[in-house]
């Protein structure tokens, strides 16, 4: 395929013309006009082809040949096309051009120009810019959940699967990748044009490709054939990295052939790392997409930083199964192939760190992220209601990748993993290469099981909110019996069923017990030669869910014991107990600070610590007062130097990157500058690994936070530093947000308000975190106001993720009751604003709301 223009393209005539489309004309793709035309089409192929030029800010020229397959035509089509209206040049239905009519993002096919049976569409238009993320010498794209109308004239709905066929004319020095392998390049006018194989039948979401001056390198394994695309100038740290990213990869593809017994089914498996790529990583079929730092590790990078690389990789290849090849219908089943991801990523991981307390790593990366959410005034079901695609961005959030994970480990214990593999299996083989529903699968495992699971999946999947319950002592002498009480009714007044496990503590054990909790009260007697315990929790498993409140007696024990129990899962899941308490109100800050001081100097399991310390951040930057953090904080700081600076053994190299992360967020004296500051000038070899480039970057920016009287002379000496070209935009980005001068800041943030400023959504996330930070935070209330007001606009041309992590990164750093009283009164004086806009804000401002009663 050749950019070459035929004459029909020129003998159009733009005269108006009736417009007799089946439903309204709308901005984005409603449920109405998606169910019509997944009624009529029977199937599509796009041939497109993109000349990138050289100099981002030129535009994309491209051309579209689209194969349609028509049944049970009705009257006008509507393709998408999210551009500017004139980014179209010319149309051409069945080799008859017609007048173009682009309105309100849709690009009408008349009805007298379509037909039953084969049709062909011929576009030739300038791509949209909304979803290129072009840099200077790369661009890819990022196109979900209905980005691709913002890129291509397409019918971007994810049940309306089409196959690809992608050409790419870019300069002659760049390579590219995309969902199928590259078949053909060759040379045309000094360029190069390069042509990819068709992909099955996939959702234009999943559509994709990258193009840039990208290193490569090749799978040298015995597995299947795999290619890495990278920036990263550091050549040592990509060859001290890709054999494990290749091998990860081959394991997840293997594990999941077995589970499935499907092998995998796509054509390739590559992909790209991108220094500032909005997302962990992105499922392209055949073309994953990575944040580059996330892949390439340091030499004696934290344990946890290992472990979550590994499962990122295991949840973006599951997707290939999850997601690619069965593809939700519409995108309020989005959470359907999210928790799959996530479930199967926990299995995979298994094998290839056999050492690892797998029940503690689930526990550790779902419930405290589901619970900070599911507990806010925002919380939602699972499964949401969604009108219209354009809308389908505000879906995504803790609850649907944490939660449901839980959710599904419950489901599996509820039928049994025998039955639910059957099942999940012939939920594959049923709908390969199509879409289905949340409602499809539940049929089938309803079909496989004798649980009523459609009762189950109503109050879990379909209803909102969290159980709330607590243990009451029915009997206190031998057998001992207490009762599990739910407090809460889910909205329709059911109550949940779920699998737990209580733990029974005792002066020098701890005894579990599983328990099955259903309906208001659940009845549970211990073993008659138990004795009397000193305190009980009913969260003590990883599939636990709810706040499960303490009684006085427990929780004054576990104040004392949760650190000392030596089960991880069961040391974390009363630590978990305790933050709820704390969260909750029943347990004041100076009483839960008290129990985690003497944790921290102790606990040796890296997630358990990295937990802990995170609490305690909450606790000293969100909770306590500048008045009163000002007499704890040297001590804090002594503590945390002391564990740092003794940990030095070199098999605690990891444990010690735990505890310098810990201790660089907390830092806030004299004394933990000039710790850190030697650390950043290379005067001091305590850490017994070197930061990276990366890591010492976000040292300076640390540093240039707490003494902006240095700020310029850090950052500037930083930049000096860093080689990496990709680092060094970033920390140009970034450089105003850490000015010691208050109207510097606050030009940068008003610069935040123009689309062009925000294209690398992380750094404007990082820039935020800065600029709002409780040791800022008296002077950033300005920002909350706008930013608030900006929402909507960064909901409208941002990325799914990036609502959520704008407001998040704004009020994070607040905690005074006049913060909270402009998020109050902004919810208050907008009641139009929208529903699923207000929901992030509510978790958001959860804990700004919650510490003003603290």
């Amino acid at each position: 395929m050749r950019f070459v223009l035929s004459t029909y393209f020129f003998l159009l005539l733009f005269s108006p013309f009736h417009i007799a489309a089946q439903v309204p004309i709308e901005p984005g793709v409603s449920q109405a006009l998606a169910q019509a035309r997944a009624q009529e089409i029977e199937r599509i192929d796009y041939l497109l082809l993109f000349r990138v030029p050289e100099h981002r800010e030129d535009s994309i020229t491209a051309q579209l040949k689209m194969k349609l397959i028509i049944d049970h035509h009705r009257g006008d089509l509507l393709m998408d096309f999210s551009a500017p209206v004139g980014y179209i040049h010319a149309l051409v239905i069945n080799h008859v051009a017609i007048p173009i009519q682009h309105i309100a993002g849709h690009l009408v096919l008349p009805q007298h120009a379509i037909f039953n049976g084969d049709n062909t569409v011929d576009i030739l238009f300038r791509a949209g810019d909304m979803s290129l993320n072009r840099n200077e010498d790369y661009l890819y794209t990022l196109l979900v959940p209905d980005r691709a109308s913002t890129l291509f004239p397409c019918f971007d709905q994810p049940d309306l699967k089409a196959r690809f066929n992608l050409a790419l004319n870019l300069p002659d020095n760049w390579v590219a990748s995309s969902n199928a392998p590259m078949v053909m390049a060759d040379s045309v006018d000094g360029r190069q044009q390069v042509y990819f194989d068709q992909t099955q039948p996939i959702s234009t979401y999943l559509f994709s490709f990258a193009a840039g001056k990208l290193g490569m390198r090749h799978s040298k394994t015995t597995g299947r054939p795999m290619t890495m695309y990278f920036r990263e100038t550091d050549q040592a740290l990509v060859d001290s990295n890709a054999a494990e990213i290749f091998d990860l990869h081959e394991k997840a593809i293997r594990w999941l052939e077995d589970y499935t017994g499907i092998r995998y089914p796509f054509q390739k498996l590559d992909f790209v790392l991108l220094p500032g790529f909005q997302y962990g990583g992105m499922e392209h079929v055949g073309n994953i997409f990575y944040r580059e730092p996330s892949m390439l590790l340091e030499k004696g990078a934290t344990y946890n930083r290992e472990l979550s690389r590994a499962s990122l990789i295991a949840h973006e290849v599951a997707h290939m199964w999850f997601g690619d090849l069965v593809t939700m219908r519409w995108f309020n089943d989005v959470w359907l192939k999210e928790v799959f991801a996530n479930f199967m990523a926990a299995k995979i991981i298994q094998p290839a760190f056999p050492q690892h307390d797998h029940s503690l790593g689930f526990l550790q990366a779902h419930q405290p992220t589901a619970y900070a959410e599911d507990r806010s005034g925002g919380t939602h079901a699972i499964q949401q209601k969604l009108d219209n695609l354009r809308n389908a961005g505000s879906l995504y959030g803790g609850i649907i990748y944490q939660k449901a994970p839980v959710v599904m480990r419950q489901l599996e214990a509820y039928i049994g993993a025998d039955t639910f593999r059957r099942g999940l299996q012939l939920y594959l083989d049923s709908f390969s290469f199509g879409n289905a529903s949340w409602d499809d699968l539940i049929a089938i495992l309803d079909s496989c099981s004798a649980q009523d699971i459609q009762a189950w999946s109503q109050v879990w999947v379909k209803e909102q909110g969290m159980p709330v319950m607590r243990c009451e002592w029915v009997n206190q002498g031998a057998p001992y019996q207490l009762r599990i009480v739910q407090e809460k009714k889910s909205p329709s007044g059911r109550y949940w069923t779920q699998r737990s496990v209580l733990a029974v503590v005792y002066a020098d054990t701890v005894r579990t017990l599983p328990v099955r909790i259903e309906g208001v009260v659940s009845p549970v007697t211990l073993p008659a030669d138990w004795p009397k315990p000193l305190a009980v929790f009913a969260n003590a498993s990883d599939m636990s869910y709810g706040y499960f409140r303490l009684d006085e007696a427990s929780r004054e024990v576990l104040l004392r014991r949760a650190g000392t129990l030596t089960d991880n899962t069961l040391r974390f899941s009363a630590w978990m107990a305790l933050y709820e308490e704390f969260v909750q109100g029943r347990l004041s800050r100076q009483a839960f600070l008290d129990a985690l001081l003497p944790a921290i100097a102790a606990e040796q399991a890296h997630l358990i610590l990295s937990a802990l310390q995170g609490y305690l951040q909450t606790v000293y930057w969100n909770a306590m007062p500048p008045s009163e953090r000002v007499a704890i904080k040297e001590d804090i700081e002594r503590l945390l130097w002391k564990r740092l600076s003794t940990t030095t053994h070199p098999s605690d190299a990891s444990l010690q990157k735990v505890l310098y992360d810990g201790y660089l967020q907390l830092a806030d004296t004299d004394a933990a500058y000039a710790h850190l500051y030697r650390i950043w000038n290379r005067q001091d070899s305590l850490l017994r690994t070197p930061l990276t480039e990366n890591q010492e970057g976000y040292l300076a920016l640390e540093l240039a936070l707490r003494r902006p009287e240095q700020s310029d002379y850090i950052l500037h000496q930083q930049l000096e530093r860093t080689k990496n070209p990709d680092r060094k935009a970033f920390l140009r980005y970034i450089q105003p947000a850490l000015s010691g001068q208050e109207t510097v800041r606050d030009q940068f943030f008003q610069r935040l308000k123009e689309e062009e400023n925000r294209h690398t959504e992380p750094w404007v996330v990082d820039a935020l975190r800065f600029l709002n930070h409780p040791l800022r935070a008296a002077h950033a209330e300005k920002y909350i106001l706008p930013s608030l007001e900006l929402l909507e606009e960064i909901q409208r041309t941002g990325d799914i993720f990036f609502p959520r992590q704008f407001i998040s990164a704004v009020l994070g750093g607040h905690q005074s009751p006049r913060a909270a009283q402009i998020v109050r009164d902004f919810l208050n004086t907008h009641p139009t604003f929208p529903y699923q806009l207000r929901n992030k804000t509510l978790m958001a401002a959860d804990m700004l709301f919650r510490v003003q009663g603290m």
